[in-house]
């Protein structure tokens, strides 16, 4: 069975812990392919997606994860220094942000509409687990918003649905975690991408007093399971057509 997983950061895995080596060891048949990059929001995701299909349309399954960062890059703007510059190169180099749900909406939708001109895959649609383990907070607002785009754009396409956003707020509003999002611009950029092991990861997310992620939005091991088992469920619920 062969799957495509794309997306940004939180698909890449290479800041956290990645579940798609999670979901790999469990399902050693399953030919994996990870195109996730880190930084891109949604409208760079779908470019890319259209690039592969277009490359190679014999896909099983795509699984799309993507709008962490539409989120998270105007945010910047109300942020240090640094994030403030880190924004602005992010802008001039075209990761342009959706703003708006009705945005947000319009590149999902044309997206999948083109891949499904190119390729019989089935989809798969993530919807984003946190930004900022504090539920409350304004950013997570914003996400929950977004993620009923994506489960209205997947409910329309008849696409399924990933909702590890629904899994974390559930875990969240039982054990919640502290109000930490990227909170040193140095730990983001560089040190938080440099713990080579899921231990050191999880030792990190608990310093910080994070229960599912390292830096309330990428993933520690606990995060990691639920993004692993929600894809997992969704393709072994296709039952035994791959098997």
């Amino acid at each position: 069975m062969k799957i495509l997983c794309i997306g940004d950061s939180l698909v890449r895995g290479t800041v956290g812990v990645n579940w798609i080596q999670i979901l790999s060891r469990r399902q050693n048949t399953w030919n994996l392919e990870n195109a996730g990059l880190n930084g891109d929001t949604l409208s760079r995701v779908m470019t890319n997606l259209g690039a592969h299909v277009s490359r190679d349309n014999s896909y099983d399954f795509i699984v799309i994860g993507g709008g962490s960062n539409d989120v998270l890059i105007p945010s910047f703007a109300k942020r240090g220094f640094l994030y403030r510059m880190a924004a602005r190169k992010l802008l001039r180099e075209n990761y342009r942000p959706a703003f708006y749900p009705g945005e947000f909406e319009h590149v999902l939708d044309a997206g999948i509409t083109d891949v499904e001109q190119h390729c019989s895959a089935r989809i798969i649609c993530l919807t984003m687990g946190c930004i900022n383990e504090y539920i409350p907070d304004e950013l997570n607002g914003k996400r929950a918003a977004f993620n009923e785009v994506i489960r209205d754009v997947a409910w329309n396409h008849g696409c399924r649905v990933a909702d590890v956003g629904e899994k974390f707020e559930k875990y969240l509003i039982k054990h919640p975690g502290k109000d930490y999002l990227l909170n040193n611009f140095f730990n983001t950029v560089w040190f938080d991408r440099y713990q080579m092991c899921a231990r050191a990861m999880d030792r990190l997310s608990a310093e910080r007093g994070l229960q599912l992620t390292i830096d309330g939005i990428h993933l520690n091991s606990r995060g990691a399971d639920i993004y692993a088992n929600e894809v997992e469920r969704q393709i072994l619920r296709f039952g035994q057509k791959f098997h």
